[in-house]
């Protein structure tokens, strides 16, 4: 499985091939299908494939629904499972849709440090007014280590 997430993250980084996009669409059909292989029903790799499709959902190549990727990634951030939190916040800043702004501000009080530090990141990144207001309104319940993470996000995305 983590080879396959790490190979989802390479395929991100460089804009895929439109025969890499289709294979990754019918992997998506396949994970959404009545039996699909075992390793798509793995919730880390359903978040990574669906957050490597939304990055390229406005390719001509892709023909999957927006909203069907935003929601499966929105429920990922349900998870009790950490990294398929993380991965979900961060399949969220794709879409830089201000109403997962909420999620992503209730994620900040997760007691694990990589969990805040992704949410953070991920509202910096949406930015926006509704980011600065969440942001601001995190600010003064953190401990100094985090207040000082969030004080580094909001300079590096400049939120």
């Amino acid at each position: 499985m983590d080879s396959f997430t790490s190979d989802l993250n390479k395929v991100k980084r460089d804009s895929p091939e439109p025969e890499v996009l289709a294979y990754l669409v019918s992997l998506w059909r396949d994970a959404r299908g009545e039996m699909p292989p075992r390793f798509l029903q793995n919730d880390s790799v359903l978040v990574e494939l669906a957050s490597t499709l939304a990055q390229e959902r406005r390719s001509p190549a892709m023909d999957v629904e927006e909203n069907e990727l935003h929601e499966l990634i929105r429920r990922g951030v349900r998870s009790g499972d950490e990294d398929v939190r993380q991965r979900a916040a961060m399949g969220l800043l794709i879409f830089a849709d201000p109403t997962d702004i909420p999620t992503l501000e209730r994620m900040t009080a997760d007691p694990d440090d990589a969990t805040f530090r992704t949410a953070v990141i991920a509202i910096s990144n949406i930015c926006g007014n509704e980011a600065r207001v969440a942001l601001d309104r995190i600010g003064p319940l953190l401990s100094k280590a985090r207040a000082a993470f969030l004080a580094d996000a909001r300079r590096t995305y400049g939120c």
